[in-house]
């Protein structure tokens, strides 16, 4: 009985603890800075219900691990009900990135994949103004074809500014 007590007491410890240290790991903003990732992935209590129509592209949001705040992770766009059309993106504390997006729209194994995660927007942007530019060395990305690269090339442009919609 007494080893029984002394487990529920251990295990009662590392979920008070593990709590604690999720709620440290959440990001926050400073004053006047917003969550850029409020406007990607929508908050967790709006994505899961929502496809998010539009006249250019609707798109339906899946973000690991589904919570808010996270302090990593990734999410897929998804661009029509019948998933065709997506994006994949990464964030962490700093940035958002570009991982890969579709190439032939009714042909979900035709993609471009960066060769590093390219950064698109800070976590952190400006309320009411441009965010800092955000430069990047290296813009090369593959095409793929039936999930197998058949081309390389780069972006021309090398830096980024993002900016909160109005």
């Amino acid at each position: 009985m007494k080893l029984l007590c002394a487990v529920c007491m251990l295990v009662s410890a590392l979920f008070w603890l593990a709590t604690r240290v999720q709620e440290s790991v959440m990001l926050s903003c400073p004053a006047g800075e917003a969550d850029i990732m409020n406007y990607f992935g929508t908050s967790k209590s709006r994505r899961g219900q929502h496809y998010l129509t539009g006249s250019t592209n609707s798109v339906y949001s899946q973000v690991f691990p589904d919570e808010d705040c996270a302090p990593q992770g990734y999410w897929f766009w998804i661009k029509s009900p019948k998933a065709h059309g997506f994006d994949v993106k990464v964030f962490d504390r700093e940035h958002v990135y570009m991982r890969a997006i579709e190439l032939i729209w009714t042909d979900n194994t035709t993609f471009q994949r960066f060769t590093r995660d390219l950064p698109i927007a800070e976590c952190c942007v400006p309320e009411g103004q441009p965010g800092t530019e955000i430069q990047v060395p290296d813009t090369r990305f593959d095409f793929y074809s039936s999930c197998k690269i058949y081309k390389s090339s780069t972006l021309a442009r090398r830096s980024i500014r993002s900016k909160l919609p109005s």
